[in-house]
């Protein structure tokens, strides 16, 4: 049995390195601002910066700004910063400007900096996929407190769609009291239906022990809308109707319709550091007789330190304005984590 497993590892073994080199066709090229250029596989583009792979190595970043020319003979998935969408090859021209080769049409010239998002069209599942995962840990000796955070997000983004999902968990422990948690996850949806529009869907679940939250579904769709989308920030608004249901402790399960109106923006360096902010804000409007309004924001500022692995300083509120009698109307939280992005 020893022996079979040696044989197996060693086949595996060598067969790696023509698996790896076999990938992909380096049929792309870069030519950056010092006057460098690259043969190379192009990943992807997103939040200013351009996923690549040479020969050399395995796959590696550069800012966006950095890049003077580009070309690729390859089908491409690419957007613009007015929201349009093409499948086109790309052709290098001066002056910081690509020819997008369109099948019949005639070619579109278009600055560098107006290409905010790049696919290359036979991208698998995990190519698409953006995401970070981070996680941290505090204790107090005066009071004998541990707390536990984790935070995980993930986009994937296709021609059609966009989903966004999150989960954020924080869990206190101390000597002489019980133990404490909060937990929200977040799933949203987007179907393009025009240049920077979308159909969405909305589900979110939470529970908190200081507001004595057991546990609050939210269901809805809308619409939204990109207000601003670069290569240095980008800024989505949307709103709509949702259902939503909760129970609070010593309470009774109750039912509503709610208004809800949102925004994420985005931030990210477009040189030299690593630096992303990221925030949202939602807000829900009771619909009926109780005038009711809660308030969710979410705030990280990531700095990269080594690679994909990052320092992050997170910002929580929660605010209700009608809780249930003897409940807290506010909690909010400040962690620093460390992550990894993919």
């Amino acid at each position: 049995m020893r022996r079979l497993l040696l044989i197996l590892l060693c086949v595996v073994a060598g067969l790696m390195p023509a698996t790896r080199a076999e990938a992909g066709p380096k049929l792309d090229f870069v030519v950056f601002e010092n006057g460098d250029g690259l043969v190379c596989e192009i990943k992807s583009l997103s939040r200013g910066r351009l996923s690549l792979s040479t020969d050399a190595f395995d796959t590696v970043k550069v800012y966006w700004s950095r890049v003077t020319r580009i070309g690729s003979g390859r089908p491409l998935q690419i957007e613009l910063a007015n929201g349009e969408r093409y499948f086109a090859t790309l052709t290098a021209l001066g002056g910081r400007r690509a020819g997008l080769v369109r099948p019949g049409a005639d070619r579109l010239d278009v600055d560098l900096d107006d290409i905010v998002r790049i696919q290359p069209v036979e991208s698998s599942l995990w190519q698409q996929l953006d995401g970070t995962v981070d996680l941290g840990f505090n204790f107090a000796k005066a009071n004998r407190e541990t707390r536990y955070t984790v935070n995980a997000s993930s986009v994937y983004r296709n021609p059609r769609y966009e989903s966004r999902g999150s989960f954020s968990g924080q869990t206190t422990l101390r000597d002489d009291a019980e133990r404490v948690q909060r937990r929200s996850a977040t799933l949203n949806g987007n179907r393009f239906i025009g240049p920077r529009w979308s159909a969405l869907v909305l589900g979110q679940y939470q529970a908190n022990d200081e507001l004595d939250l057991e546990y609050r579904t939210v269901l809805g769709g809308g619409m939204g809308r990109y207000l601003a989308q670069s290569n240095r920030t980008m800024l989505q608004v949307y709103g709509g109707i949702a259902w939503t249901r909760e129970q609070f402790t010593d309470q009774d399960v109750a039912d509503r319709p709610e208004l809800v109106a949102g925004g994420t923006w985005d931030w990210f360096s477009a040189r030299d550091k690593s630096i992303d902010l990221t925030s949202s804000v939602v807000s829900y409007y009771a619909l009926g007789d109780q005038r009711r309004t809660r308030l969710e924001t979410q705030s990280a500022l990531r700095v990269e330190f080594l690679g994909d692995f990052y320092a992050s300083l997170n910002g929580y509120t929660s605010y209700d304005t009608h809780p249930p009698a003897g409940r807290e109307k506010v909690d909010a939280g400040v962690s620093l984590t460390f992550g990894w992005s993919y």
